[in-house]
Protein backbone atom coordinates (compact mmCIF):
# COMPACT_ATOMS: atom_id res chain seq x y z
CA UNK A 1 0.00 0.00 0.00
CA UNK A 2 1.29 3.17 -0.92
CA UNK A 3 1.69 6.64 1.31
CA UNK A 4 0.62 9.03 -0.27
CA UNK A 5 2.41 12.22 0.21
CA UNK A 6 -0.05 15.51 1.87
CA UNK A 7 -0.79 18.28 -0.72
CA UNK A 8 0.80 20.61 1.63
CA UNK A 9 3.84 18.87 1.87
CA UNK A 10 4.34 18.24 -1.48
CA UNK A 11 3.76 21.99 -2.14
CA UNK A 12 5.93 23.19 0.21
CA UNK A 13 8.68 20.44 -1.26
CA UNK A 14 8.18 21.39 -5.34
CA UNK A 15 7.97 25.39 -4.81
CA UNK A 16 9.33 26.35 -1.38
CA UNK A 17 12.17 24.19 -2.16
CA UNK A 18 12.87 25.84 -5.65
CA UNK A 19 12.93 29.11 -4.04
CA UNK A 20 15.28 27.78 -1.41
CA UNK A 21 17.78 26.36 -3.79
CA UNK A 22 18.01 28.84 -6.89
CA UNK A 23 17.62 28.21 -10.26
CA UNK A 24 19.56 25.28 -11.52
CA UNK A 25 20.75 25.28 -8.12
CA UNK A 26 22.84 28.08 -8.12
CA UNK A 27 21.86 28.96 -3.63
CA UNK A 28 23.44 25.46 -3.45
CA UNK A 29 26.34 25.96 -5.07
CA UNK A 30 27.24 29.45 -3.57
CA UNK A 31 26.27 28.03 0.30
CA UNK A 32 28.41 25.38 -0.44
CA UNK A 33 31.73 27.42 -1.94
CA UNK A 34 30.95 29.86 1.47
CA UNK A 35 31.12 26.85 3.61
CA UNK A 36 34.62 25.81 1.97
CA UNK A 37 35.96 29.06 1.78
CA UNK A 38 35.40 29.41 5.42
CA UNK A 39 36.60 26.17 6.30
CA UNK A 40 40.00 26.93 4.25
CA UNK A 41 40.29 30.27 6.47
CA UNK A 42 40.23 28.44 9.69
CA UNK A 43 42.43 26.13 7.98
CA UNK A 44 44.96 28.59 7.30
CA UNK A 45 44.94 30.63 10.17
CA UNK A 46 45.24 27.17 12.42
CA UNK A 47 48.76 26.60 9.87
CA UNK A 48 49.87 30.40 10.36
CA UNK A 49 49.49 30.25 14.26
CA UNK A 50 51.20 26.20 14.18
CA UNK A 51 54.02 28.55 12.10
CA UNK A 52 54.30 31.66 14.58
CA UNK A 53 54.82 29.03 17.11
CA UNK A 54 57.69 26.82 15.74
CA UNK A 55 59.49 30.27 14.66
CA UNK A 56 58.93 31.68 17.89
CA UNK A 57 60.55 28.64 19.74
CA UNK A 58 63.61 28.49 16.96
CA UNK A 59 66.99 29.04 18.16
CA UNK A 60 68.27 30.30 15.26
CA UNK A 61 65.97 33.37 14.57
CA UNK A 62 64.65 33.56 18.59
CA UNK A 63 67.53 35.90 20.06
CA UNK A 64 68.04 39.85 19.20
CA UNK A 65 71.50 40.60 18.36
CA UNK A 66 73.25 43.77 19.15
CA UNK A 67 76.40 44.52 17.65
CA UNK A 68 78.49 46.65 19.33
CA UNK A 69 80.74 49.76 17.90
CA UNK A 70 83.95 50.78 18.11
CA UNK A 71 83.22 54.03 19.38
CA UNK A 72 81.02 53.14 21.31
CA UNK A 73 81.90 55.54 25.06
CA UNK A 74 81.25 52.02 26.94
CA UNK A 75 77.62 52.43 26.31
CA UNK A 76 77.91 48.47 25.31
CA UNK A 77 79.69 47.91 28.74
CA UNK A 78 76.51 49.55 30.23
CA UNK A 79 74.13 47.86 28.75
CA UNK A 80 76.05 44.24 29.42
CA UNK A 81 75.87 44.77 33.02
CA UNK A 82 71.97 46.08 32.90
CA UNK A 83 71.37 42.83 30.90
CA UNK A 84 72.66 40.75 33.48
CA UNK A 85 70.28 42.23 36.59
CA UNK A 86 67.89 39.92 37.37
CA UNK A 87 64.89 42.58 37.16
CA UNK A 88 65.74 43.21 33.78
CA UNK A 89 65.31 39.89 32.92
CA UNK A 90 61.74 39.68 34.11
CA UNK A 91 60.77 42.78 32.79
CA UNK A 92 62.05 41.80 29.12
CA UNK A 93 60.94 38.16 29.62
CA UNK A 94 64.49 37.31 28.19
CA UNK A 95 66.17 33.90 29.19
CA UNK A 96 69.76 34.98 28.87
CA UNK A 97 72.75 36.67 26.91
CA UNK A 98 76.07 35.93 25.49
CA UNK A 99 79.20 37.78 24.10
CA UNK A 100 79.29 36.18 20.12
CA UNK A 101 81.84 36.99 17.36
CA UNK A 102 81.37 36.81 13.96
CA UNK A 103 84.31 36.78 12.01
CA UNK A 104 86.13 35.13 8.31
CA UNK A 105 88.39 32.13 8.41
CA UNK A 106 90.70 31.29 5.80
CA UNK A 107 90.38 27.42 4.95
CA UNK A 108 92.65 25.27 2.88
CA UNK A 109 90.28 23.08 0.71
CA UNK A 110 90.93 19.13 -0.31
CA UNK A 111 92.73 19.85 -3.38
CA UNK A 112 93.07 23.12 -4.26
CA UNK A 113 96.37 25.14 -2.75
CA UNK A 114 94.32 28.11 -2.65
CA UNK A 115 92.39 28.90 0.43
CA UNK A 116 88.47 29.55 0.54
CA UNK A 117 87.16 32.52 2.29
CA UNK A 118 84.53 31.20 4.61
CA UNK A 119 81.80 33.42 6.89
CA UNK A 120 82.34 32.24 10.57
CA UNK A 121 80.28 33.22 13.86
CA UNK A 122 81.89 32.08 17.34
CA UNK A 123 79.55 31.66 19.96
CA UNK A 124 79.21 31.20 23.82
CA UNK A 125 79.55 27.19 24.73
CA UNK A 126 76.89 28.04 27.20
CA UNK A 127 74.12 28.74 24.53
CA UNK A 128 72.92 25.02 24.34
CA UNK A 129 69.76 25.80 22.41
CA UNK A 130 71.58 26.67 19.60
CA UNK A 131 74.05 23.97 19.60
CA UNK A 132 71.07 21.07 19.92
CA UNK A 133 69.46 22.86 17.32
CA UNK A 134 72.23 22.84 15.02
CA UNK A 135 72.05 19.29 16.09
CA UNK A 136 68.29 18.80 15.25
CA UNK A 137 67.18 15.87 13.02
CA UNK A 138 66.51 18.24 10.36
CA UNK A 139 69.37 20.05 10.38
CA UNK A 140 72.27 17.29 10.63
CA UNK A 141 73.73 15.87 7.45
CA UNK A 142 76.22 13.79 9.65
CA UNK A 143 78.54 14.48 12.85
CA UNK A 144 78.11 14.47 16.27
CA UNK A 145 74.63 13.73 17.92
CA UNK A 146 72.64 15.99 20.88
CA UNK A 147 74.03 12.72 23.24
CA UNK A 148 77.68 14.03 22.70
CA UNK A 149 76.70 18.11 23.51
CA UNK A 150 77.91 17.12 26.98
CA UNK A 151 81.39 16.33 26.17
CA UNK A 152 81.91 19.50 24.50
CA UNK A 153 83.06 22.22 26.74
CA UNK A 154 85.07 25.47 27.55
CA UNK A 155 88.00 23.92 25.30
CA UNK A 156 86.29 22.66 22.70
CA UNK A 157 87.52 24.00 18.74
CA UNK A 158 85.86 22.10 16.53
CA UNK A 159 83.64 23.65 14.04
CA UNK A 160 80.47 23.11 11.96
CA UNK A 161 80.03 23.79 8.38
CA UNK A 162 77.40 23.65 5.77
CA UNK A 163 77.19 20.71 2.90
CA UNK A 164 77.64 24.33 0.38
CA UNK A 165 80.62 25.70 2.72
CA UNK A 166 81.91 21.56 2.36
CA UNK A 167 81.43 21.31 -1.54
CA UNK A 168 83.12 25.10 -1.75
CA UNK A 169 86.00 23.44 -0.01
CA UNK A 170 85.75 20.31 -2.88
CA UNK A 171 84.98 17.34 -0.10
CA UNK A 172 81.99 14.96 -0.89
CA UNK A 173 82.39 13.41 2.22
CA UNK A 174 83.29 15.49 6.08
CA UNK A 175 86.49 15.06 6.60
CA UNK A 176 88.18 14.32 10.29
CA UNK A 177 89.64 17.71 10.30
CA UNK A 178 90.10 21.40 7.59
CA UNK A 179 93.37 23.49 7.54
CA UNK A 180 92.91 26.96 8.92
CA UNK A 181 95.58 29.49 6.75
CA UNK A 182 96.70 31.35 10.58
CA UNK A 183 99.53 33.97 11.48
CA UNK A 184 101.65 31.66 14.00
CA UNK A 185 105.40 32.84 14.07
CA UNK A 186 107.50 30.47 15.42
CA UNK A 187 105.25 27.28 14.60
CA UNK A 188 107.98 25.89 12.71
CA UNK A 189 109.99 24.57 15.83
CA UNK A 190 106.63 22.67 16.17
CA UNK A 191 107.13 20.75 13.20
CA UNK A 192 104.85 23.32 11.37
CA UNK A 193 105.67 24.57 7.68
CA UNK A 194 105.46 28.16 8.06
CA UNK A 195 104.83 30.44 4.32
CA UNK A 196 105.20 34.46 5.72
CA UNK A 197 104.40 33.71 9.29
CA UNK A 198 101.21 31.73 8.73
CA UNK A 199 100.58 27.91 8.96
CA UNK A 200 97.91 25.69 8.17
CA UNK A 201 96.59 24.49 11.63
CA UNK A 202 93.90 21.27 11.72
CA UNK A 203 90.83 22.10 13.36
CA UNK A 204 88.38 19.55 13.92
CA UNK A 205 84.92 18.89 12.05
CA UNK A 206 82.25 18.34 14.49
CA UNK A 207 79.59 17.99 11.83
CA UNK A 208 78.00 18.95 8.64
CA UNK A 209 74.57 20.52 8.63
CA UNK A 210 72.08 21.98 6.02
CA UNK A 211 72.07 25.36 7.43
CA UNK A 212 73.60 27.38 10.32
CA UNK A 213 72.31 30.98 12.05
CA UNK A 214 73.02 34.02 10.12
CA UNK A 215 73.64 32.14 6.96
CA UNK A 216 77.33 31.75 7.66
CA UNK A 217 79.31 28.69 6.45
CA UNK A 218 80.61 27.99 9.84
CA UNK A 219 80.09 28.00 13.21
CA UNK A 220 82.68 27.69 15.94
CA UNK A 221 83.17 28.31 19.88
CA UNK A 222 84.46 31.33 21.01
CA UNK A 223 87.27 29.65 22.75
CA UNK A 224 88.69 29.00 19.09
CA UNK A 225 88.39 32.44 18.47
CA UNK A 226 90.27 33.33 20.79
CA UNK A 227 93.19 30.96 19.91
CA UNK A 228 92.99 32.64 15.89
CA UNK A 229 92.77 36.39 16.97
CA UNK A 230 93.69 36.57 20.57
CA UNK A 231 97.02 37.89 19.78
CA UNK A 232 95.64 40.66 17.85
CA UNK A 233 93.02 41.68 20.07
CA UNK A 234 95.58 41.18 23.28
CA UNK A 235 93.00 38.16 24.45
CA UNK A 236 94.33 35.91 27.17
CA UNK A 237 94.23 32.79 25.25
CA UNK A 238 96.44 29.42 25.48
CA UNK A 239 98.23 28.15 22.35
CA UNK A 240 96.94 25.84 20.23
Amino acid sequence: MKTRIPDYLRLFILREGRVVTGRHYSNVWLLTAVLVAVFLAIAFANGSLNYLDYKMNDPFIKWVEIKKDISDDGKFQRLSEQLSRDEVRETYHFHSYSYDYDHSLFVFGKSDPDRVYLKAHFFDINNIDLIEAILGKDNLICGISPDDVPGIDNRSIGVFLTGKALARLGYKTAPAYVDIYQYSAGASRFGFKEIEGRVRVPVPVLGVVKRLPGNVDLVSFSNLYRQVYGPVLNMNNEEY
